[in-house]
C-alpha cells in the first residue's frame, strides 16, 4: 500500500510526502534515533491514493540534530501494509 515516503524539506522537514497505491484509514508513523531507539510516534488518517502530505508535530523541534529513521505504516480496515522506512535529516 505504502509505496514512498520522503521529509520535505530535509533537512528539517515540517511534513512526510507520504505516496500511497489506495486509500487508507489510518497512518502510524514511528521516528526513531540512529540507533534504533523511538523517539516520537504519532498517527493521521483518513488519507486517500497518491502523494499525501503528513504534518509532523512540532515536539519534533525538540529533537537533536542528527540522523532520524521513520516508520511509516498504513492500514485499511483489517488489512495493514508493512512498514517502510525512510531516513531524514535534523540540522539546525
Amino acid at each position: 500500500m505504502i509505496q514512498g515516503i520522503f521529509g520535505v524539506p530535509n533537512p528539517n522537514p515540517r511534513e512526510l510526502a507520504v505516496d500511497l497505491a489506495g486509500p487508507a484509514d489510518a497512518l502510524e508513523v514511528r521516528i526513531y534515533t540512529k540507533a534504533l531507539v523511538l523517539a516520537m510516534e504519532f498517527g493521521t488518517g483518513p488519507l486517500g491514493a497518491g502523494w499525501n502530505p503528513v504534518a509532523l508535530p512540532g515536539s519534533l523541534g525538540r529533537l537533536p540534530n542528527g540522523l532520524y529513521y521513520v516508520q511509516v505504516t498504513a492500514g485499511r480496515g483489517p488489512t495493514v501494509s508493512r512498514a517502510v522506512f525512510s531516513r531524514m535529516m535534523i540540522l539546525r
